[in-house]
């Protein structure tokens, strides 16, 4: 009787050892589930992270690209606004100097033309001095 007693016992002590075992299993299973959705989730979060570093680098990219364009832009217009000074600064210049050139010009032809009198007056000046040499010679040989 005792040994049969012991045997359930020991039979009802394997059956009790199964079904923790068993259980211990189940809990396994579950906390290895639970650590696989967590790791998972923390790789979506990391990846999320990520996407949203790319974005941000890729539009800080966009911003300096859009900022040196703005930049060249705007050393293109001083250029082409000190290339239009400068040719209108050349025209005036040029300018001037036709001006003066014109200047020089009528200057020169009116020394020209007071010289032209000049020799004009001379010519006379001097066919008068000839004119009365003859005379004063015509006059002494009487």
């Amino acid at each position: 009787k005792e040994e049969k007693e012991r045997a359930v016992n020991k039979e009802k002590l394997e059956k009790e050892k199964a079904k923790q075992n068993a259980e211990k299993k189940v809990q396994a299973e579950k906390d290895r589930v639970a650590l696989e959705k967590k790791a998972a989730k923390k790789a979506k979060e990391a990846e999320k992270r990520e996407e949203v570093r790319e974005k941000a680098r890729v539009q800080e990219e966009n911003t300096r690209q859009a900022e040196q364009r703005e930049s060249e832009q705007k050393a293109q217009k001083k250029q082409d606004a000190d290339d239009k000074a400068a040719a209108k600064k050349s025209a005036a210049v040029a300018k001037e100097k036709e001006a003066a050139l014109k200047v020089e010009e009528k200057a020169n032809e009116k020394i020209q033309q007071q010289n032209l009198k000049q020799a004009e007056e001379n010519e006379r000046n001097l066919a008068k001095e000839r004119a009365e040499e003859q005379r004063n010679a015509a006059l002494d040989s009487i």
